[in-house]
């Protein structure tokens, strides 16, 4: 997936989105533009978007679709969006608190199990990350309306996603594999600060260059941008 950085926006709804996610990510950049520990950044950037997310879901909540199109870009797209950045930070939040105070090869044995970690999910999840990516629509219907929810995603979303007011099968998921492409791009930081420019994970072609991120700093202290490649581009925002 190319990481390039790329915000979507999308047609007007009842909700007024943009203004939410706006705001969300303005207190993003005033949290990571301060001085401190990165842990307690990271953990800041955790709970400003948990709160902004427990916000917007109050109103999703009472939301009167225009219809079934509406819905599924709603749960397809837009959610994501929000719960996708607060699992982000928590994968990062949890990242350091984990990682090991001992030599660079302790760290770096750390990082490359990360990756892994992350490599397992998406090869679990291939088939839908392959249907979202290339923007198919045909189970929209089943994965994105609330009406055909079936009580899996219960299993497997975070304690802030239970509502089934705002909640299908499937939104959970396309959270999840937001978050964990914005992630990989951080691990993959990680591993390349630590192994130096020359050296490559195994099957990667190449990497970014990283050479302008603060020395100090694990990750990059950036407010993420979901890659495009996560997002159909001929049909995005489009429903049945």
């Amino acid at each position: 997936m190319a990481p390039v950085l790329h915000l979507l926006l999308f047609n007007p709804m009842p909700l007024n989105y943009d203004i939410a996610f706006a705001d969300m990510s303005a207190d993003i950049g005033d949290i990571l533009a301060r001085k401190g520990p990165e842990l307690e950044k990271m953990e800041a950037c955790f709970s400003a978007t948990l709160r902004h997310w427990e916000k917007f879901k109050a109103s999703a909540s009472e939301l009167r679709f225009a219809g079934r199109k509406d819905e599924i870009r709603f749960f397809k797209f837009i959610k994501p969006q929000f719960t996708g950045l607060v699992e982000y930070y928590t994968q990062r939040y949890q990242a350091l608190l984990f990682i090991p105070s001992g030599t660079p090869a302790s760290i770096l044995y750390f990082w490359k199990m990360e990756f892994r970690r992350i490599e397992r999910f998406f090869a679990r999840h291939q088939e839908f990350v392959r249907y979202y990516e290339q923007g198919e629509t045909e189970m929209d219907e089943l994965y994105f309306l609330r009406e055909f929810g079936d009580g899996t995603n219960l299993d497997q979303a975070r304690v802030y996603d239970l509502d089934a007011r705002v909640a299908t099968s499937h939104d959970w998921l396309v959270s999840k594999i937001l978050a964990m492409a914005m992630y990989r791009d951080d691990v993959e930081a990680a591993i390349h600060r630590l192994e130096g420019p020359d050296r490559h994970l195994p099957g990667q072609e190449g990497m970014r260059d990283h050479s302008a991120f603060r020395d100090h700093s694990v990750f990059p202290m950036t407010i993420p941008l979901y890659p495009a490649a996560i997002f159909p581009k001929s049909r995005m925002g489009e429903g049945k």
